[in-house]
C-alpha cells in the first residue's frame, strides 16, 4: 500500500550492442525510459503510425464479425500486411455496398406507393410531363390545380398520392406541398438492383468470415509490430557518442537486482542513484490484490506525486462506503452482487477486468450491509420482531441522527487525510500544521454536537498550532519569525474551506434519503395501481414497480459513482495530495488481447 521507490539507472555499452540491449530491456520489462537526446529526429513517423492504425482497424473489423472461423495458429503461410490490406478492402467495399442498399431501400419506399410504372419518352407525351405530390388528407382541400388534369393514384391512412399533367412545374400555390422526386427508374429495376446489392453484401460477408481465421495471428503480429515501434522510439532516446551509447530510466528498487544481473551478463556498465530533490520520477503504485481496484479509481482522476502518499486504499474503501450510503437499500445491493456474479466468468480474462469485478463485488457487499442497517429492502421495512428488524440500527430518514452521522464521516475522512499528511512530513516542524487542522475539525464537530467548551478549546488550540507551524520559511531572525506568523494567519482562510468541505458530506444523507423516498413512493404507486384485483391492474402494478425500482437503482448508481468519487478526489485530495504525478510505464513487450483491440 505504497508508492514504489524508484532509482534512476543509466546503462552504458558499445553502440553495436544497442539492438540486443533494447530487446533484453524489453524482455525484462522493468524500466521507465527517460529521453537522453531530446533533439534527436523522430523516425517513428506518420507512415508507421498510420500502418499500425490500419492494422488495428482491420483487426477490429474481423473481430466484429458475427461468426468466427477456427483460428490458424501456425504462421508459415501468414502475410500480415496482405491480410490486413485485404480485410480493409473488404471493409471499404462492404461500406459502399451497404450505403447502396440503404439508398435503394429508401428509394423503393418512396416509389412503392406510386406502383409500377415506366415514364414514356417526352416526344410521346406531346410535351407534357408528370408531376408527383404526396398530399396529407388534411391538406387536400387546399389543392388548387386549376385547369391542370390530375389523378389520385393511391391512398393510405395518412396521404393521397396525386399526379398532375403539365408541360412545366405547377406554381407553388397550386399545391399545398412540395413535389415528390420519384425519378425515372422503375420499381422493378430498383428491386433488381437491391437484390444484386444484397447478393454482393453476402459475398463480402463470406470473405470477411473467411479472413477471421487469421485473427489470432493478427493480434500476435500486431503486438510484435508494437514492440518494434517501441524499440525504435527507445533507440531515438539513447545518447550515442564515439561508439558508446547510454540509456537511462527509472527502475523499481525491488527490480534493481534483476537489472544489475542483466547488465553484468550483457557486459554493460550500470549506474543507479536516488531521485534528486528537483526530479519528479514517475509513480508506480503497489497494493495487495484485494485493494488493487483503488488504483483504478485513483488513476481515473489524478495520480499522486512521487513524494506524496498512495491514496488508493483509502479511496477504495471510502468510495464503497459512500456508494452504499447513497444507494441505501439492501435489495439493490444484492441485485448488484447477483449481476456481478453472473458476469464474473466473463470479467476474468484480463487483470483490469478482474480488478473491476472485485470493485463491483465490494460495492455490492457494502451496499447490502448498509441497506440491512437502514432496514430497506426495495423500500420496504423488515417485519417487526424479525431477525432483520433487530439489525435495523439506522434510520435513513431521521434528520436528527443522519446529519451528525454524515458530518462525522466527513470529519473522520478529512482528519485521516491530515494525519497522513502529518506522517509524510514527520521529519519537519510543518507536520504539526495538519495536526492543528485535525484539532480544528474535531473541535468544530464536538461543538456542533453540543460540547461547546471542549469543542471551542480544541478549535482554538488547533488554530494556534496552525499559526505557528504552517510556514516553512527558514527561521533566520525576528523578521522571518514575523513572516511565519503572517503565513500562519493567512492559513486561517482555510477555515471556510474546512467548513464547506465538511458540509459536503451531507450529500450522503441527502442522496440516501432521496433513494429511500423514491423506493417508498414507487411501492405506494405500484400498490395503488394493483389494488386488490388481478389481470391488467396486477400487470400494470408490477410494471410500475419494476420500472420505478429500476430507475431508482440507475439513479443510485450514477449518484454513488459521481458523488462517491467527488468526496474522495475533491475533499480528500485537497487536504492531502499536493502534487500530480505521471504513471510509471515500463518498457516491455506488448501483450495484446481482444479487449485491447476493441
Amino acid at each position: 500500500m505504497s508508492i514504489v521507490p524508484l532509482r534512476k539507472v543509466t546503462l552504458l555499452g558499445s553502440s553495436r550492442d544497442i539492438p540486443r540491449t533494447l530487446k533484453g530491456l524489453q524482455a525484462l520489462g522493468c524500466m521507465h525510459l527517460v529521453p537522453l537526446d531530446a533533439a534527436a529526429p523522430r523516425s517513428v513517423g506518420a507512415a508507421e503510425a498510420q500502418g499500425t492504425k490500419k492494422a488495428r482497424t482491420a483487426l477490429r473489423f474481423l473481430l466484429g464479425a458475427p461468426a468466427q472461423r477456427r483460428q490458424v495458429e501456425y504462421d508459415e503461410d501468414f502475410d500480415f500486411d496482405a491480410v490486413a490490406t485485404e480485410a480493409l478492402a473488404v471493409r471499404r467495399r462492404r461500406r459502399r455496398v451497404q450505403a447502396r442498399i440503404d439508398e435503394l431501400e429508401a428509394r423503393i419506399r418512396e416509389v412503392e406507393p406510386w406502383g409500377h410504372f415506366v415514364l414514356p419518352p417526352l416526344d410521346e407525351m406531346a410535351g407534357q410531363r408528370l408531376w408527383f405530390y404526396v398530399v396529407p388528407h388534411y391538406l387536400k382541400r387546399r389543392m388548387e390545380p386549376g385547369a391542370l388534369p390530375w389523378q389520385v393514384v393511391h391512398r393510405d391512412n395518412r396521404s393521397e398520392y396525386v399526379v398532375l399533367i403539365s408541360p412545366s412545374e405547377p406554381p407553388p400555390e397550386a399545391m399545398p406541398v412540395q413535389r415528390s422526386r420519384v425519378g425515372v427508374v422503375p420499381l422493378d429495376e430498383l428491386r433488381r438492383a437491391l437484390a444484386s446489392a444484397e447478393s454482393n453484401l453476402e459475398d463480402l460477408q463470406a470473405q470477411r468470415w473467411s479472413l477471421t481465421r487469421w485473427g489470432s495471428l493478427l493480434i500476435r503480429n500486431l503486438a510484435r509490430s508494437d514492440d518494434l515501434a517501441a524499440r525504435t522510439r527507445a533507440r531515438e532516446q539513447l545518447l550515442r557518442e564515439d561508439g558508446v551509447f547510454a540509456v537511462q530510466g527509472w527502475v523499481p528498487v525491488p527490480e534493481l537486482a534483476r537489472l544489475s544481473a542483466f547488465a553484468e551478463e550483457e557486459g554493460l556498465a550500470c549506474v543507479h542513484s536516488e531521485p534528486a530533490h528537483d526530479e519528479a520520477p514517475p509513480v508506480l503504485l503497489s497494493n495487495p490484490p484485494p485493494l488493487e481496484p483503488g488504483e483504478d479509481l485513483v488513476r481515473f482522476y489524478q495520480i499522486p506525486g512521487y513524494r506524496d502518499w498512495d491514496p488508493s486504499p483509502v479511496v477504495y474503501i471510502s468510495f464503497a462506503l459512500f456508494f452504499a450510503m447513497i444507494l441505501a437499500d439492501a435489495a439493490y445491493g444484492a441485485l448488484l452482487g447477483l449481476l456481478t456474479l453472473v458476469l464474473w466468468p466473463r470479467m476474468g480474462a484480463e487483470p483490469s477486468s478482474r480488478r473491476l469485478r472485485r470493485m463491483f463485488m465490494a460495492i455490492a457487499a457494502a451496499s447490502t450491509a448498509y441497506g440491512v442497517l437502514v432496514g430497506s429492502y426495495f423500500g420496504a421495512a423488515p417485519p417487526e420482531g424479525s431477525h432483520l428488524a433487530r439489525v435495523h440500527l439506522v434510520d435513513a430518514t431521521d434528520f436528527a441522527s443522519m446529519m451528525p452521522l454524515s458530518i462525522g464521516i466527513g470529519v473522520a475522512h478529512l482528519v485521516l487525510a491530515n494525519l497522513i499528511t502529518a506522517w509524510i512530513r514527520r521529519r519537519q516542524w510543518s507536520a504539526l500544521a495538519p495536526i492543528g487542522w485535525c484539532l480544528v475539525l474535531i473541535g468544530g464537530f464536538i461543538a456542533y454536537l453540543g460540547a461547546r467548551t471542549a469543542g471551542l478549546s480544541s478549535l482554538g488550540i488547533g488554530l494556534v498550532v496552525v499559526t505557528f507551524f504552517t510556514s516553512q520559511r527558514p527561521l533566520t531572525g525576528p523578521g522571518a519569525f514575523f513572516l511565519r506568523i503572517v503565513d500562519g494567519l493567512f492559513a486561517w482562510t482555510r477555515i471556510s474551506k474546512a467548513f464547506g468541505d465538511t458540509l459536503s458530506y451531507l450529500r450522503l444523507f441527502a442522496l440516501g434519503l432521496s433513494s429511500a423516498s423514491l423506493a417508498v413512493t414507487f411501492n405506494r404507486l405500484g400498490t395503488e395501481v394493483m389494488g386488490n384485483g388481478l389481470g391488467i391492474p396486477l400487470v400494470l402494478g408490477l410494471l410500475v414497480l419494476i420500472l420505478g425500482h429500476g430507475l431508482n437503482i440507475l439513479l443510485g448508481i450514477v449518484g454513488g459513482v459521481v458523488h462517491g468519487l467527488r468526496l474522495n478526489v475533491i475533499e480528500l485530495y485537497n487536504w492531502s495530495i499536493f502534487d500530480e504525478g505521471t504513471s510509471f510505464r515500463a518498457f516491455r513487450h506488448k501483450a495484446l488481447s481482444v479487449r485491447d483491440v476493441e
